[in-house]
């Protein structure tokens, strides 16, 4: 078995920026034991398919995200950065004529790595702090020890 490294952060990514784009979950499953099978077995429908309008680059970024293998994706959160900066920045066009709205792709870029990034925070600050109730339980039981306590 592999070890977690930052390459499943952006598996995690990818299957965000792919749903908000599409409105579809990448993977789906009525059963956790479905769901397993599906990523590991399956790759999403093109978002193309599914969103038209969806610039190719993006659609590039994201099936590099959800690669199967960790060393098919992207290595690190910073190539990840600079591929939605050069997005950004082109408009989304990569040799093709399909004609995107730029404006709208740069929010829904700007939104997903918006999300991304709180729920980046949000998990290192579980992580990170005591959690709240965890000592304010452990105070309740010293607490109820000492009232409840007859000496013998």
């Amino acid at each position: 078995m592999e070890e977690i490294d930052a390459r499943t952060d952006i598996f995690a990514f990818g299957a965000v920026a792919y749903e908000m784009a599409t409105g579809n979950k990448a993977f789906a499953g009525k059963s956790q034991a479905s769901l397993i099978a599906a990523i590991l077995d399956r790759d999403p429908p093109p978002m193309s398919s599914l969103q038209p309008m969806a610039p190719p680059a993006l659609e590039r970024l994201v099936k590099k995200c959800l690669a199967k293998e960790p060393g098919k994706r992207w290595q690190a959160a910073s190539d990840l950065c600079d591929e939605l900066t050069w997005i950004r920045e082109s408009g989304g066009q990569t040799a093709t004529s399909t004609v995107v709205r730029p404006s709208r792709v740069r929010k829904r870029i700007a939104w997903s790595v918006a999300l991304l990034a709180v729920g980046v925070l949000r998990f290192w600050r579980l992580l990170l702090l005591p959690l709240p109730w965890a000592s304010a339980t452990r105070v309740s039981r010293q607490l109820h020890q000492k009232q409840f306590a007859f000496p013998l």
